[in-house]
C-alpha cells in the first residue's frame, strides 16, 4: 500500500512514520524508480526525512500507548501484527496475516526448537493481556470472508510442478515481484524440471533491493536464479521450453514480443483482478493470449487468512469487541463469528464510514 504515503504529513509537530524494516526497503526502491512529480517527491523525502523503522519485538512508546509490533505470515514479506497496550485495555491489530503460508510454517519449527520469536502475535498478546487488563479489542481483517482459496504454498508448489512438467512452450507466470515465498517457490520447481526463471527489469527491482535485508533468506539471486529479459531475449524466443517467464500487473508487452508458440501455459499466481483498471488491463491480456493461442491456468495461494482461521484466532483472544476491516462483506464476518463471540459475551462492531468507535 505504498501509495498512502503520498497522503500522509509526518514532520509537522514533531510526527514520525513507523514502518517495518523490510517495508522500508520495498517502498524506498519503488520511489526511487518513480517518474519525478511533486507527489513522488514529497513521497521521497518522507521516506528520508521523517521515517523511523522497526522490527518485531521493537517497543513503540507513543505517550499512554505502547505498541508492539509483531511478524506475521503474508503474501509480502516484512507484515506485522500489532499489539497495543492502553490504558483501557489491550487493542490487537491484525493488519494482513494468514497462517497457510511458508513463514507460517518456519514459525512452528521455531517454536518447536523452544525459540519464543516463534510465537504466533495472539500468542503474545495473550502473554500481555492479563498485565494490559485484558484484550480489549480485536481489528481483523476479512479479505477471504467473501470468496476463501483453500490453497497452501505447498499446494502451488505441487500444482505448478504438474503444470510445468506438461508444458511443452513457453511457462508464463503472473505473480507479485513482492511475494517472496512465491518467487522461492517458482524457482524451486523450474529447477526440477530444467527451466530457468527470465523476468524484465521491472520485476527484478524488488528482488535486487531485497538483497539488503539480512533477515530474509534463500531469496532467488537475480543473473544467476532469474535473468534478465532484455539479455537472454533472443534466447528465450527460440528455445521457449527452456524457460519461465515472469510477469506482474498483467504486463504483456514481453508476451507480445516472445510470440509463446503453441503448447505455451500461462499461469495467474496472483489473485484475480479487483478494480476497474486492473480489469481492463487484463482483459487485454487475455486477448494477446488468445491469439497466441496459450491457455490460462490459476494457481494462487491467498496472502490473507482462511475464515476457519479467524474463528480461531478469536476463540483464542476472546476480544470483548471484534472489528471486521479490509473485508468486502463486513456483515458476513459478523454472522460467521457471533456464535463465538456470544459465547463469552463479546460483541462485533462493524464500523461505518466517518463513525467513530469508542471502546
Amino acid at each position: 500500500h505504498y501509495e498512502a504515503i503520498c497522503a500522509l504529513r509526518p514532520g509537522e509537530d514533531g510526527h514520525a512514520l513507523y514502518m517495518g524494516g523490510t517495508t522500508y526497503i520495498l517502498v524506498r526502491a519503488r520511489y526511487a524508480r518513480a517518474r519525478r512529480r511533486p507527489v513522488v517527491e514529497r513521497a521521497r523525502q518522507v521516506l528520508e526525512e521523517n521515517t523511523r523503522t522497526f522490527r518485531t519485538g521493537a517497543r513503540l512508546d507513543l505517550g499512554d500507548v505502547l505498541v508492539l509490533p509483531w511478524h506475521v505470515d503474508h503474501s509480502v514479506p516484512g507484515a506485522y501484527a500489532f499489539l497495543i497496550d492502553t490504558p483501557g485495555g489491550l487493542v490487537v491489530y491484525t493488519g494482513d496475516f494468514r497462517l497457510h503460508g511458508s513463514f507460517s510454517q518456519e514459525l512452528s519449527a521455531m517454536k518447536e526448537r523452544g525459540d519464543r520469536a516463534g510465537r504466533q502475535f495472539w500468542e503474545v498478546a495473550l502473554d500481555m493481556a492479563p498485565q494490559a487488563g485484558g484484550v480489549r479489542a480485536l481489528i481483523c481483517e476479512g479479505t477471504n470472508m467473501e470468496l476463501a482459496n483453500p490453497l497452501t504454498e505447498e499446494d502451488v508448489r505441487a500444482l505448478l510442478l504438474k503444470c510445468l512438467s506438461n508444458c511443452d512452450g513457453l511457462a508464463i507466470v503472473n505473480t507479485s515481484s513482492y511475494d517472496v515465498d512465491r518467487l522461492r517457490t517458482l524457482h524451486q520447481v523450474a529447477s526440477e524440471v530444467g527451466r530457468t526463471l527470465v523476468a524484465p527489469e521491472s520485476f527484478l527491482y524488488a528482488l535486487e533491493a531485497l538483497k539488503s535485508d539480512v533477515k530474509l533468506k534463500d531469496l532467488p539471486e537475480v543473473g544467476r536464479d532469474v535473468l534478465n529479459y532484455s539479455d537472454v531475449k533472443d534466447e528465450l524466443k527460440a528455445r521457449q521450453r527452456e524457460f519461465v517467464l515472469l510477469t506482474a500487473f498483467f504486463r504483456e508487452r514481453e508476451i507480445i514480443e516472445v510470440e509463446p508458440v503453441p503448447g505455451s501455459y500461462f499461469i495467474l499466481s496472483s489473485s484475480e483482478p479487483f478494480e476497474e483498471e486492473s480489469e481492463i488491463e487484463f482483459e487485454r491480456l487475455k486477448n494477446w493470449l488468445e491469439l497466441f493461442g496459450v491457455p490460462i491456468y490459476h494457481i494462487h495461494a491467498s496472502g490473507h487468512a482462511h475464515p476457519h482461521h479467524i474463528r480461531e484466532l478469536v476463540k483464542a483472544l476472546r476480544p470483548e469487541v471484534v472489528l471486521p476491516i479490509h473485508t468486502p462483506r463486513p456483515h458476513l464476518f459478523a454472522r460467521h463469528i457471533k456464535d463465538v463471540v456470544a459465547s463469552y459475551g463479546g460483541q462485533v462492531v462493524v464500523p461505518k464510514k466517518g463513525q467513530e468507535i469508542k471502546l
